[in-house]
C-alpha cells in the first residue's frame, strides 16, 4: 500500500488530520513547487480546513496528473518538521490499528500524537491601539461627499461608535481590558452574544482586527530530563548477578534477539521472582546489538517505579511517555524518540505507537491488567497492538505476569507463545502466609472470623500496624428478603444492586 520510492517530485499528498469527527479517511492536497522536494510521508505539515488551518500527518505521496483535472484541490501551506515523526512501518502499523478496530485514522491519531503535535489554528481578536483609531476616524471626517469615487458610499463623519449595538460595546469594553483574546475564549465568555456578526461589524468598522494563528511548539533541546542521569553508572553497565531460572529464562530469549526473530514469550512469575531484571537484561541485550526497545506497563504509577531503574541503567537513552506529561516535555520525549536519541520508551498503553526506529524487543509487563484497553475515544487493547506490531517487525515480544490472561494461558498451550516460568522468588525469600476462612463456619451476621479478630488483636498489643483491603464498594454486594430469598437487582440485567449505607 505505502510506497514512497518514486524518481519524480511528488505532487499531490494524502493527509490524515486528527481529528474524532467528520473526516472518514485521508485527504488529498496539492503540494506547492516549493515544497515538492521536502514533504515525506510521515512529516507534520499546515493544510487548510474549511476556514482553519490544522496540522496533520502524510501518509503517501504521489505523482497523479489526473487528480488536478476537474478537481478544487487545496495546496499544502507548510511543513512543521524537517523531520519524519513517523516512520513508514509506524504509519502502516497505524493504519492496520485504525481499520482492525473500525475507528477512523483521524480519531486514533488523536489518541497517539501528544497534544500540541496535533494543533489546531485559532483565531485572534486584537483590539487596534487608539492612536490608530483616532487617526482613520480624522481621515474619515476628512472625506467629502463629492471626493467619492461613483458607486461608492460616503464615509459618515459622525463617530462610528454611537451607533454600535450593545454585543459590540461589551466585546469593546472587554478587548480595551484584555488588548488580545481568541474567538473560542469571546464565545466561553458571552455565550449569549452574536458573536460572528459583532466580530464582522468591528472589523469592517476598523476598531479591532483578526487572524490565524497557529500553535507551534519549538525543537527539544538535547538537555537531559531533570533528575536523570546524563550517561549510565558503572553499576548500571555491570550485568546483575541472576539466578538459574532468571538466566534460563533469559537464554530462552536472546536467540530472538541475536538473530531478530518474532516469537511471543510469557514470563510467568511469583511476586518478587525477578522478572524485572529479565526484562532489563533482554534490553540491554537488545541495545548493544544496535536496536530500540519499548517498555509498556498498564499504569502511570508503576511507569515511575520502572523508569527510575531503566534511566539508572540506561541514562539518556531512556524516554518516558504517557499522558500524565505535560505537553511541552510530552512532546520533547516524542522528537528524542524520532529522532533516534532516546533508544529505550518505558511509558503506558499509548507508548505502544512510540516513534521507535528500528525496534527490536518489546516488553509487556503486567499483562493481564484491564488498563491497557482504552476505555474512551478510540478503543484498542495495547497488549495485542504489541503483539501485532513485533509481528509486523519481526522482533520478539515478552508479556510479563505473575496471573496471566486467560487468552494469553490458552495461546501457550497452544503453542503460539513460549512459557517461562519463574517459581522462586529472589534470594529465597518466602512468600506470605494466605489462610482463606469459609464464613459460612462463623457465627451469623459477621464480616470479620475469629482468626482475623485475634490476628488484629495480637498485632495491636505488638505494636504493630494492621491494614485491611475491601476488594468491593457498598456496604454490602447485595441486599436479600430473610423470608423469601430474593434479591434486589438491577430493573434491566440479572445483576444483584450494592447496598450503601450512604445516599
Amino acid at each position: 500500500m505505502l510506497n514512497f520510492e518514486n524518481s519524480l517530485c511528488p505532487t499531490f499528498a494524502s493527509v490524515v488530520i486528527a481529528s474524532s469527527t467528520g473526516l472518514q479517511k485521508e485527504l488529498t492536497y496539492g503540494i506547492p513547487e516549493s515544497l515538492r522536494s521536502r514533504v515525506l510521508p510521515g512529516m507534520r505539515v499546515v493544510v487548510p480546513l474549511s476556514n482553519r488551518k490544522i496540522t496533520g500527518i502524510v501518509t503517501f505521496v504521489k505523482f497523479s496528473p489526473d487528480l488536478s483535472v476537474g478537481k478544487n484541490i487545496k495546496d499544502i501551506l507548510d511543513i512543521l518538521d524537517e523531520d519524519i515523526v513517523f516512520s513508514q512501518d509506524l504509519i502502516r502499523f497505524w493504519l492496520w490499528a485504525a481499520g482492525y478496530y473500525l475507528v477512523l485514522p483521524g480519531e486514533l491519531l488523536r489518541t497517539i500524537l501528544p497534544s500540541g503535535v496535533r494543533s489546531e489554528s485559532v483565531r485572534i481578536v486584537k483590539i487596534i491601539r487608539k492612536e490608530k483609531g483616532r487617526k482613520q476616524k480624522r481621515l474619515q471626517q476628512d472625506v467629502r461627499p463629492d471626493d467619492t469615487e461613483p458607486g461608492m458610499p460616503a464615509v459618515p463623519s459622525e463617530d462610528i461608535g454611537q451607533a454600535r449595538t450593545e454585543a459590540e460595546k461589551v466585546i469593546l469594553a472587554f478587548l480595551s481590558e484584555k488588548g488580545r483574546m481568541t474567538t473560542k475564549a469571546l464565545k466561553h465568555r458571552f455565550p449569549t452574544l452574536a458573536l460572528g456578526r459583532a466580530l464582522e461589524r468591528l472589523e469592517q468598522q476598523g476598531v479591532i482586527e483578526m487572524h490565524e494563528h497557529l500553535p507551534r511548539l519549538p525543537r527539544s533541546s538535547a538537555v537531559p530530563l531533570e533528575g536523570s542521569n546524563p550517561f549510565p553508572s558503572e553499576e548500571g553497565l555491570s550485568s546483575f548477578a541472576l539466578s538459574s531460572e532468571q538466566q534460563n529464562a533469559l537464554e530462552k530469549i536472546t536467540p530472538s534477539l541475536e538473530s531478530p526473530t518474532f516469537g511471543v514469550f510469557l514470563v510467568q512469575g511469583v511476586t518478587g521472582s525477578g522478572k524485572t531484571e529479565v526484562y532489563l537484561q533482554a534490553a540491554r541485550k537488545t541495545l548493544a546489538l544496535g536496536r530500540s526497545v519499548l517498555i509498556l506497563v498498564p499504569e502511570i504509577a508503576l511507569t515511575t517505579q520502572l523508569v527510575a531503574q531503566v534511566r539508572g541503567r540506561f541514562g539518556r537513552q531512556a524516554a518516558v511517555l504517557h499522558s500524565g506529561l505535560v505537553q511541552s516535555t510530552r512532546w520533547r520525549e516524542w522528537q528524542r524518540v524520532a529522532r533516534g536519541e532516546a533508544t529505550i520508551v518505558v511509558g503506558a498503553r499509548s507508548a505502544v505507537f512510540a516513534p521507535l526506529k528500528n525496534l527490536g524487543l518489546i516488553v509487556v509487563d503486567e499483562e493481564h491488567d484491564a488498563s491497557y484497553k482504552q476505555g474512551e475515544g478510540a478503543r484498542y487493547n495495547a497488549r495485542d497492538l504489541a503483539v501485532m506490531r513485533a509481528q509486523m517487525l519481526g522482533c520478539p515480544v515478552i508479556l510479563g505476569s505473575a496471573t496471566p490472561a486467560l487468552e494469553t494461558h490458552i495461546n501457550t498451550l497452544g503453542g503460539r507463545y513460549t512459557l517461562i516460568e519463574l517459581t522462586e522468588r529472589i534470594e529465597a525469600r518466602p512468600l506470605p502466609q494466605v489462610e482463606v476462612i469459609d464464613l459460612r463456619r462463623e457465627p451469623g451476621g459477621t464480616i470479620f472470623s475469629g482468626a482475623l479478630q485475634q490476628a488484629l488483636l495480637d498485632n495491636y498489643q505488638a505494636g504493630k500496624q494492621s491494614l485491611l483491603f475491601l476488594n468491593r464498594r457498598g456496604y454490602a454486594n447485595y441486599l436479600q428478603c430473610r423470608l423469601c430469598g430474593e434479591a434486589v437487582s438491577c430493573g434491566h440485567c440479572s445483576v444483584t444492586m450494592n447496598f450503601h449505607l450512604r445516599g
